[in-house]
């Protein structure tokens, strides 16, 4: 039987309170209704999600799947309720755009033409680590993702890609390291260092700067970052990703460094004429 809307939503409030009290009176419904809507999903489902007691409300393993999950689904339908809408009444009022953190030079210029040509768009821009960018556009919480073209899969479903700015790739350092003081580094020279990468940017690290160098993980851009201005470390970024002052980094260039694309990339059967709109912006800078 297929799961229903309501009764998703209705889960998802108890889930995030932790009380059906509380998830009542946030959707402004009784605590019976609550409770009868959550079991009717239960048995619907087949499993139980919820474990009850006199004074906290807990989950099953699947009762916190369906809640980590969940999110993505209802931001989707909501998503889509409004582009139905929006599309029927001949005109698309939103926007969501998911950025991972970067700055490349023509977007903005972009936005300026769309905001000016569609002033009635609003564009919501969704800020996120790079790996989130895919899945945020994939399972339709944003309409078109900016991010790294490292970061995009071998197999691409249905999601269109454009390129709209190629950069070098730099060497992250911080500003009192010693490498600050050179214009341009042999980066298959350097060993007996800590490199630091994120999931896209391991990409970067070829085979012999790994056998001569420590490699730490880290979750996201900002801890790269971080971590080379406060830890001696470095790392090889894009130019295009956002690197200031506040960081206390500097980039250097790379010998015979690589090309890295920034890309946007959409639903291929996403109907939005703002999306449509945007990307036309888009390439008339790019081209």
């Amino acid at each position: 039987m297929p799961m229903d809307l309501q009764q998703l939503e209705i889960f998802m409030a108890v889930a995030e309170y932790r009380s059906f009290s509380r998830a009542a009176e946030a959707l402004y419904i009784s605590h019976s209704t609550t409770s009868r809507n959550v079991s009717a999903l239960e048995e619907s489902l087949g499993v139980t999600l919820v474990i009850r007691d006199n004074r906290t409300v807990g989950l099953t393993p699947a009762g916190e799947l369906l809640y980590r999950d969940g999110k993505g689904l209802l931001n989707g339908v909501r998503a889509l309720e409004e582009l139905v809408r929006s599309v029927g009444l001949g005109q698309s009022r939103r926007l969501a755009v998911a950025v991972a953190p970067m700055v490349p030079k023509e977007l903005p210029e972009s936005v300026r033409d769309f905001c000016a040509a569609q002033p009635e768009v609003c564009i919501s821009i969704r800020r996120c680590e790079i790996a989130d960018v895919w899945k945020m556009v994939e399972n339709g919480e944003a309409d078109m993702g900016v991010t790294v073209g490292a970061s995009l899969p071998e197999s691409r479903g249905g999601i269109e890609s454009l390129t709209y700015y190629k950069g070098k790739l730099k060497l992250a350092v911080g500003v009192n390291d010693e490498l600050a003081r050179c214009r341009e580094v042999d980066i298959n020279s350097i060993s007996g260092r800590e490199f630091v990468i994120e999931p896209a940017t391991s990409r970067y690290i070829s085979g012999e700067v790994r056998s001569k160098n420590q490699l730490t993980p880290v979750p996201s851009v900002d801890s790269v970052l971080l971590r080379v201005a406060t830890g001696g470390a470095v790392a090889v970024v894009p130019d295009f990703l956002v690197v200031g002052t506040k960081y206390g980094c500097k980039l250097i260039d790379i010998q015979n460094a690589a090309d890295e694309e920034a890309v946007l990339i959409w639903r291929k059967k996403n109907p939005s004429p703002a999306l449509e709109n945007f990307l036309r912006c888009v390439k008339k800078i790019i081209t």
